[in-house]
């Protein structure tokens, strides 16, 4: 467990106690699709009336945002029975790791998934 003290994504599946800061439930009608996940984002980080609905502003806004913390702790879920968008799933891992990857060293920002794992790419834990 020593891994989850640095930032990362993780696979939250097998943990039983995380105590999230925030929690972003990404399906919307039973569904997660690329509209459900960036509507998810703005109403749970409070992105501002000019985000553009797109993956690169998604980007932008989550950086500002981060800004603001030292440490956060975020769960991504969805209902267990939502129809999954795998692209869209596949989309927002790279957007969490870059947003990771531009912050400094000294905070810590920890985003886990819970029963949302893209097929098709590996969530470390």
């Amino acid at each position: 467990m020593s891994d989850l003290l640095v930032s990362g994504v993780y696979s939250a599946d097998q943990m039983t106690s995380i105590q999230p800061d925030i929690t972003v439930q990404l399906d919307d009608q039973g569904e997660v699709s690329k509209e459900s996940v960036l509507n998810a984002l703005s109403t749970a980080f409070g992105f501002p009336d000019y985000f553009g609905h797109n993956w690169d502003a998604a980007f932008d806004c989550l950086c500002d945002v981060m800004d603001t913390y030292d440490q956060l702790d975020v769960l991504f879920k969805s209902s267990s029975t939502a129809a999954r968008d795998q692209a869209s799933l596949v989309e927002l891992l790279n957007i969490l790791q870059d947003v990771i990857d531009q912050q400094p060293q000294e905070k810590t920002l920890r985003f886990f998934l819970a029963g949302i794992t893209p097929l098709d790419r590996r969530v470390v834990v």
